[in-house]
């Protein structure tokens, strides 16, 4: 009995710790706004093209923050949506 317990304890705090990754809605919000891929920067960056602002700006491949989120979205030209 007490390790059925214990099993269902530890799957509470499991679900806790997940963390949300934002990476993939914005890269399709970036995609849909006319944004495009340019190249593989150094390490797990991408580097983008925004036809809005004209600049190019760097993506991280997974995104855990929504204010990176954000920002990244500022340098596309975008309003913020996270």
């Amino acid at each position: 009995m007490r390790r059925k317990y214990l099993f269902i304890c530890i799957v509470k705090e499991w679900k806790h710790c997940v963390v949300a990754d934002y990476s993939t809605a914005l890269k399709k919000l970036l995609i849909k706004s006319g944004c495009f891929y340019v190249r593989q920067a150094k390490g797990d960056h991408e580097i983008w093209y925004s036809p809005l602002s004209g600049k190019k700006f760097p993506v991280d491949y997974t995104i855990k923050s929504r204010h990176t989120a954000n920002k990244i979205l500022n340098q596309a030209g975008l309003d913020k949506v996270f």
